[in-house]
Protein backbone atom coordinates (compact mmCIF):
# COMPACT_ATOMS: atom_id res chain seq x y z
CA UNK A 1 0.00 0.00 0.00
CA UNK A 2 0.99 3.42 -1.18
CA UNK A 3 0.99 6.10 2.38
CA UNK A 4 -0.50 8.65 0.01
CA UNK A 5 -2.90 6.51 -2.55
CA UNK A 6 -5.43 8.50 -1.07
CA UNK A 7 -7.47 11.21 0.35
CA UNK A 8 -8.19 9.73 4.30
CA UNK A 9 -11.20 10.73 5.80
CA UNK A 10 -10.44 12.38 9.37
CA UNK A 11 -14.13 12.30 10.50
CA UNK A 12 -14.01 7.86 10.33
CA UNK A 13 -12.00 6.96 13.64
CA UNK A 14 -12.20 3.27 12.31
CA UNK A 15 -10.84 4.28 8.61
CA UNK A 16 -8.56 6.68 10.22
CA UNK A 17 -6.42 4.56 13.11
CA UNK A 18 -6.55 1.49 10.03
CA UNK A 19 -4.47 3.89 8.12
CA UNK A 20 -2.56 5.11 10.95
CA UNK A 21 -1.25 1.59 11.84
CA UNK A 22 -0.46 1.54 8.03
CA UNK A 23 2.30 3.83 8.08
CA UNK A 24 5.52 3.03 7.36
CA UNK A 25 8.86 5.06 7.15
CA UNK A 26 10.77 4.05 4.32
CA UNK A 27 14.19 4.07 5.76
CA UNK A 28 15.33 3.51 2.41
CA UNK A 29 14.28 6.17 0.60
CA UNK A 30 16.87 8.09 -1.28
CA UNK A 31 13.94 10.63 -3.70
CA UNK A 32 12.85 13.23 -1.22
CA UNK A 33 10.22 15.79 -1.70
CA UNK A 34 11.63 18.80 -3.23
CA UNK A 35 11.31 20.65 -0.14
CA UNK A 36 13.78 18.44 1.61
CA UNK A 37 16.30 19.00 -1.01
CA UNK A 38 16.20 22.27 -1.26
CA UNK A 39 16.76 22.28 2.90
CA UNK A 40 19.73 20.40 1.98
CA UNK A 41 21.24 22.49 -0.40
CA UNK A 42 20.73 25.31 1.73
CA UNK A 43 22.08 24.02 4.65
CA UNK A 44 25.39 23.23 2.61
CA UNK A 45 25.63 26.50 1.42
CA UNK A 46 25.23 27.55 4.97
CA UNK A 47 28.28 25.50 6.12
CA UNK A 48 30.19 26.49 3.66
CA UNK A 49 29.40 30.40 4.60
CA UNK A 50 29.85 29.69 8.25
CA UNK A 51 33.58 27.93 7.19
CA UNK A 52 34.82 30.90 5.12
CA UNK A 53 33.16 33.32 7.25
CA UNK A 54 36.72 34.87 8.58
CA UNK A 55 37.30 35.43 5.26
CA UNK A 56 34.21 38.58 5.33
CA UNK A 57 36.95 40.30 7.85
CA UNK A 58 40.00 40.09 5.28
CA UNK A 59 41.11 42.60 3.90
CA UNK A 60 39.53 43.92 0.10
CA UNK A 61 42.76 43.38 -1.69
CA UNK A 62 43.08 39.80 0.02
CA UNK A 63 39.90 39.09 -1.13
CA UNK A 64 40.71 39.73 -4.51
CA UNK A 65 43.51 37.48 -4.83
CA UNK A 66 41.71 34.55 -2.87
CA UNK A 67 38.82 35.16 -5.52
CA UNK A 68 36.75 34.98 -2.52
CA UNK A 69 32.52 35.17 -3.59
CA UNK A 70 30.18 36.94 -0.26
CA UNK A 71 27.19 34.15 -0.23
CA UNK A 72 24.05 35.74 -0.83
CA UNK A 73 21.56 36.31 2.09
CA UNK A 74 20.30 32.50 3.96
CA UNK A 75 16.98 31.09 2.10
CA UNK A 76 14.33 30.45 4.44
CA UNK A 77 13.45 26.42 4.52
CA UNK A 78 11.62 24.25 6.68
CA UNK A 79 12.56 24.11 10.08
CA UNK A 80 14.48 21.39 10.32
CA UNK A 81 17.83 21.42 12.42
CA UNK A 82 20.05 18.39 12.72
CA UNK A 83 23.36 17.39 12.58
CA UNK A 84 25.32 16.10 9.17
CA UNK A 85 25.34 12.73 10.93
CA UNK A 86 21.10 12.77 11.53
CA UNK A 87 20.28 14.82 8.46
CA UNK A 88 19.53 11.83 5.82
CA UNK A 89 17.69 9.74 8.77
CA UNK A 90 15.46 13.55 9.90
CA UNK A 91 14.75 13.69 6.02
CA UNK A 92 13.22 10.16 5.44
CA UNK A 93 10.96 10.96 8.31
CA UNK A 94 10.06 14.31 7.36
CA UNK A 95 9.39 12.86 3.68
CA UNK A 96 7.27 10.03 4.87
CA UNK A 97 4.52 13.38 7.51
CA UNK A 98 4.98 15.64 3.99
CA UNK A 99 3.20 12.54 2.29
CA UNK A 100 1.13 11.27 5.18
CA UNK A 101 -0.07 15.42 5.65
CA UNK A 102 -0.91 15.17 1.61
CA UNK A 103 -2.87 11.92 1.95
CA UNK A 104 -5.31 13.96 4.71
CA UNK A 105 -5.78 17.29 2.19
CA UNK A 106 -3.28 19.54 4.01
CA UNK A 107 -0.10 20.85 1.99
CA UNK A 108 3.34 21.53 3.47
CA UNK A 109 4.95 24.94 2.85
CA UNK A 110 7.80 26.99 4.07
CA UNK A 111 6.20 30.56 4.71
CA UNK A 112 7.95 34.05 3.86
CA UNK A 113 9.44 35.24 7.03
CA UNK A 114 12.71 35.65 8.39
CA UNK A 115 13.11 32.53 10.48
CA UNK A 116 13.07 28.89 8.98
CA UNK A 117 9.28 26.80 9.06
CA UNK A 118 7.17 24.10 8.20
CA UNK A 119 3.88 25.27 7.92
CA UNK A 120 0.74 22.54 7.31
CA UNK A 121 -1.98 24.05 5.46
CA UNK A 122 -5.74 22.06 5.84
CA UNK A 123 -8.40 23.43 4.44
CA UNK A 124 -9.65 24.26 8.13
CA UNK A 125 -6.53 24.99 9.57
CA UNK A 126 -2.70 25.63 9.93
CA UNK A 127 -0.49 23.66 12.00
CA UNK A 128 3.16 24.21 12.01
CA UNK A 129 6.33 21.76 13.06
CA UNK A 130 9.57 21.31 13.89
CA UNK A 131 12.30 18.80 13.34
CA UNK A 132 15.59 18.94 15.82
CA UNK A 133 18.41 17.39 17.40
CA UNK A 134 18.20 17.36 21.21
CA UNK A 135 21.69 19.16 22.33
CA UNK A 136 23.13 18.66 25.67
CA UNK A 137 26.02 19.38 27.94
CA UNK A 138 28.85 16.34 27.43
CA UNK A 139 29.32 16.16 31.16
CA UNK A 140 25.64 14.64 30.67
CA UNK A 141 26.19 12.33 27.78
CA UNK A 142 29.80 11.41 27.62
CA UNK A 143 30.10 7.60 28.13
CA UNK A 144 31.07 6.61 32.00
CA UNK A 145 34.64 5.80 31.62
CA UNK A 146 35.37 7.74 28.65
CA UNK A 147 38.92 10.07 29.14
CA UNK A 148 39.04 13.22 27.25
CA UNK A 149 40.14 16.59 27.36
CA UNK A 150 37.00 17.96 25.86
CA UNK A 151 35.76 20.24 28.40
CA UNK A 152 32.27 18.89 30.40
CA UNK A 153 30.09 21.88 29.76
CA UNK A 154 30.50 21.89 25.51
CA UNK A 155 27.20 21.35 24.08
CA UNK A 156 26.81 18.78 21.67
CA UNK A 157 24.59 16.61 19.88
CA UNK A 158 22.91 13.22 21.20
CA UNK A 159 21.82 11.85 18.07
CA UNK A 160 18.31 11.94 19.34
CA UNK A 161 15.40 13.48 17.56
CA UNK A 162 12.66 16.04 18.56
CA UNK A 163 9.71 16.45 16.51
CA UNK A 164 6.88 19.36 18.00
CA UNK A 165 3.36 19.82 16.07
CA UNK A 166 1.63 23.17 17.15
CA UNK A 167 -1.88 24.79 16.08
CA UNK A 168 -1.28 28.58 14.72
CA UNK A 169 -3.02 30.32 17.40
CA UNK A 170 -6.35 31.20 16.63
CA UNK A 171 -8.62 33.84 18.46
CA UNK A 172 -10.79 31.70 20.14
CA UNK A 173 -8.30 29.02 21.57
CA UNK A 174 -5.18 28.72 22.76
CA UNK A 175 -2.15 27.07 21.02
CA UNK A 176 -1.75 23.02 21.51
CA UNK A 177 1.19 21.51 20.98
CA UNK A 178 2.69 17.98 21.02
CA UNK A 179 6.02 16.67 21.07
CA UNK A 180 7.85 13.66 20.17
CA UNK A 181 11.00 12.73 21.05
CA UNK A 182 13.22 9.72 20.44
CA UNK A 183 14.38 9.14 24.22
CA UNK A 184 12.67 5.51 24.13
CA UNK A 185 12.10 4.93 20.52
CA UNK A 186 12.72 6.30 17.03
CA UNK A 187 10.39 8.41 15.61
CA UNK A 188 10.19 6.49 12.29
CA UNK A 189 8.81 3.75 15.08
CA UNK A 190 6.58 6.56 16.15
CA UNK A 191 4.92 8.14 12.93
CA UNK A 192 2.06 5.72 13.50
CA UNK A 193 1.71 7.23 17.20
CA UNK A 194 1.96 10.98 15.72
CA UNK A 195 -0.82 10.70 13.25
CA UNK A 196 -2.86 9.30 16.31
CA UNK A 197 -1.81 12.32 18.46
CA UNK A 198 -2.68 14.48 15.72
CA UNK A 199 -6.07 13.40 14.81
CA UNK A 200 -8.13 15.28 17.56
CA UNK A 201 -6.46 18.56 17.11
CA UNK A 202 -7.43 18.26 13.29
CA UNK A 203 -11.04 17.43 14.21
CA UNK A 204 -10.79 20.37 16.98
CA UNK A 205 -9.84 22.84 14.02
CA UNK A 206 -12.23 21.30 11.56
CA UNK A 207 -15.18 21.95 14.17
CA UNK A 208 -13.98 24.91 14.45
CA UNK A 209 -13.97 25.65 11.06
CA UNK A 210 -17.44 24.62 10.60
CA UNK A 211 -18.53 27.20 13.39
CA UNK A 212 -16.58 29.84 11.91
CA UNK A 213 -17.96 29.17 8.25
CA UNK A 214 -21.51 28.85 9.84
CA UNK A 215 -20.89 32.05 11.63
CA UNK A 216 -20.20 33.79 9.06
CA UNK A 217 -22.86 32.45 7.21
CA UNK A 218 -25.33 33.73 8.98
CA UNK A 219 -23.57 37.47 9.18
CA UNK A 220 -24.25 37.37 5.42
CA UNK A 221 -27.71 36.16 5.78
CA UNK A 222 -28.31 38.95 8.52
CA UNK A 223 -25.87 41.09 6.03
CA UNK A 224 -28.45 40.61 2.67
CA UNK A 225 -31.47 40.98 4.50
CA UNK A 226 -30.07 44.54 5.45
CA UNK A 227 -28.88 45.24 2.41
CA UNK A 228 -32.50 44.01 0.91
CA UNK A 229 -34.56 46.15 3.56
CA UNK A 230 -31.65 49.45 2.94
CA UNK A 231 -32.72 48.53 -1.18
CA UNK A 232 -36.52 48.25 -0.21
CA UNK A 233 -36.16 51.77 1.17
CA UNK A 234 -34.26 53.30 -1.48
CA UNK A 235 -36.62 52.15 -3.68
CA UNK A 236 -39.77 53.19 -1.30
CA UNK A 237 -37.61 56.84 -1.39
CA UNK A 238 -37.49 56.88 -5.02
CA UNK A 239 -40.84 56.07 -5.74
CA UNK A 240 -42.13 59.05 -3.72
CA UNK A 241 -39.09 61.36 -5.31
CA UNK A 242 -40.82 60.07 -8.71
CA UNK A 243 -44.37 60.32 -7.17
CA UNK A 244 -44.00 63.94 -6.12
CA UNK A 245 -41.93 64.92 -9.40
CA UNK A 246 -44.68 63.75 -11.45
CA UNK A 247 -47.30 65.42 -9.50
CA UNK A 248 -45.40 68.55 -9.58
CA UNK A 249 -45.36 68.27 -13.97
CA UNK A 250 -48.78 67.01 -14.16
CA UNK A 251 -50.03 70.53 -11.66
CA UNK A 252 -47.91 72.53 -14.51
CA UNK A 253 -50.08 70.19 -17.03
CA UNK A 254 -53.44 71.23 -15.04
CA UNK A 255 -52.27 75.17 -14.95
CA UNK A 256 -51.79 75.23 -18.48
CA UNK A 257 -54.84 73.36 -19.58
CA UNK A 258 -56.93 75.75 -17.41
CA UNK A 259 -54.29 78.73 -19.33
CA UNK A 260 -55.78 77.13 -22.85
CA UNK A 261 -59.23 77.08 -22.06
CA UNK A 262 -58.91 80.56 -20.98
CA UNK A 263 -57.42 81.41 -23.76
CA UNK A 264 -60.00 80.03 -26.13
CA UNK A 265 -63.05 81.92 -23.98
CA UNK A 266 -60.86 84.97 -24.40
CA UNK A 267 -60.61 84.42 -28.39
CA UNK A 268 -63.99 83.57 -28.08
CA UNK A 269 -65.20 86.57 -26.52
CA UNK A 270 -63.45 88.97 -28.78
CA UNK A 271 -64.19 87.10 -32.61
CA UNK A 272 -68.20 87.23 -30.21
CA UNK A 273 -67.21 91.16 -29.96
CA UNK A 274 -66.26 91.47 -33.07
CA UNK A 275 -69.08 90.12 -35.11
CA UNK A 276 -71.56 92.56 -33.01
CA UNK A 277 -69.39 96.01 -33.22
CA UNK A 278 -66.56 96.37 -35.75
CA UNK A 279 -66.91 97.06 -39.56
CA UNK A 280 -65.23 94.25 -42.08
CA UNK A 281 -61.63 95.33 -41.47
CA UNK A 282 -61.85 95.46 -37.68
CA UNK A 283 -63.52 92.01 -38.35
CA UNK A 284 -60.62 91.17 -40.07
CA UNK A 285 -58.12 92.34 -37.52
CA UNK A 286 -59.42 90.68 -35.17
CA UNK A 287 -60.06 87.38 -37.03
CA UNK A 288 -56.16 87.67 -37.59
CA UNK A 289 -55.36 87.93 -34.52
CA UNK A 290 -57.39 85.94 -32.63
CA UNK A 291 -55.85 83.11 -35.48
CA UNK A 292 -52.26 84.66 -33.84
CA UNK A 293 -52.93 84.08 -30.40
CA UNK A 294 -54.18 80.16 -31.17
CA UNK A 295 -51.25 79.29 -33.03
CA UNK A 296 -48.98 80.63 -30.24
CA UNK A 297 -51.43 78.77 -27.31
CA UNK A 298 -51.78 75.34 -29.81
CA UNK A 299 -53.49 72.45 -27.97
CA UNK A 300 -51.78 70.39 -29.97
CA UNK A 301 -47.92 71.18 -28.37
CA UNK A 302 -49.81 70.70 -25.22
CA UNK A 303 -50.82 66.92 -26.30
CA UNK A 304 -47.12 66.59 -27.27
CA UNK A 305 -46.00 67.31 -23.77
CA UNK A 306 -48.44 64.56 -22.33
CA UNK A 307 -47.45 62.21 -24.75
CA UNK A 308 -43.79 62.39 -23.83
CA UNK A 309 -44.30 62.92 -20.04
CA UNK A 310 -46.62 59.41 -20.29
CA UNK A 311 -43.87 57.64 -22.37
CA UNK A 312 -41.08 58.70 -20.04
CA UNK A 313 -43.10 57.74 -17.00
CA UNK A 314 -43.88 54.46 -18.40
CA UNK A 315 -47.21 54.77 -17.73
CA UNK A 316 -48.21 52.68 -21.17
CA UNK A 317 -47.16 49.32 -21.31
Amino acid sequence: MKNNAQKINIENEEEYFKWCKSIKVDEKINLFNPLINKHNSEFEIRKAKEKNKFKDYLPFTVQYRLKYERYQDKSVVLNIDVSDEQRNRAYGFMHCFIEMVQALGGTVFVDSRNNDNTVISFPYGTLECSLVEKRGKYRDIKLKDAKTMRPLYDTINTGKLIFKIHTVKSSSKQQEEIVFDEENLSLNNQIADIFIAIRPILIDLFKESMEIEKKQEEEYEQRKLRWEEEEKEEEKKKQKENKIKQQSIIVKHIEKWEQLKSIETYVNEIKSYGEGHADDEVKELIEKYCDHVLNMFDKNDFYIDIAEFINKSNLID
